[in-house]
């Protein structure tokens, strides 16, 4: 790892050593210990109760390993996007280095370092607890609802999710287009 910065890896000054981003999509060579995520977020902003839904994919070795999605009250967008990768996270073996893709530009500068952030610092703090427990995290930053595999079923579970919410609390559905609530 030691030329990780020739393969299109960069890391912002003040982060943890272990979280990098990528800005291409150059392969890298698997091991034992890689994981990959694919994580979204949604949330109705337009309701009172601001429900919303977060939703992750583990794959390891080209297979799905861990898929889970939870519905959210009292939410906004980007903290729903941010629970997604902190379940990722959490979620992936200690000492493993994972992949996390996100259409969340808002996450992925917040959590590898390239923004402060002003709010969600509980997230902040919760990401950083349990990103110490990875060799390594690298982010990669994808178009959402541009037909990728991965982060479309991402999309569907967190929308699932806020289905599942929004029914049990008997709140109305909101209108719901490619890419948020409108």
């Amino acid at each position: 790892m030691s030329n990780i910065g020739d393969n299109g890896l960069f890391h912002w000054p003040n982060t943890p050593s272990n979280i990098w981003v990528c800005n291409n999509e150059l392969g890298f060579n698997q091991d034992d210990e890689e994981y990959v995520a694919y994580t979204d977020g949604s949330c109705d902003n337009l309701h009172k109760e601001r429900p919303g839904g977060s939703a992750y994919i583990i794959i390891k070795d080209g297979k799905i390993v861990m898929s889970k999605k939870k519905g959210l009250l009292r939410t906004t967008n980007n903290r729903a996007e941010m629970l997604a990768i902190i379940s990722a996270v959490a979620n992936t073996p200690n000492g493993a280095r994972l992949d996390i893709y996100t259409d969340s530009k808002y996450s992925l500068d917040i959590f590898s370092g390239f923004w402060h952030p002003k709010k969600n610092r509980d997230l902040f703090d919760l990401f950083r607890k349990h990103a110490k427990s990875l060799k390594l995290i690298v982010f990669h930053k994808v178009a959402g609802h541009t037909g990728d595999k991965y982060n479309e079923m991402a999309d569907k579970l967190a929308y699932s999710a806020y289905k599942e919410i929004i029914k049990k609390h008997n709140i109305p559905e909101g209108k719901y287009v490619k890419g948020g609530f409108k």
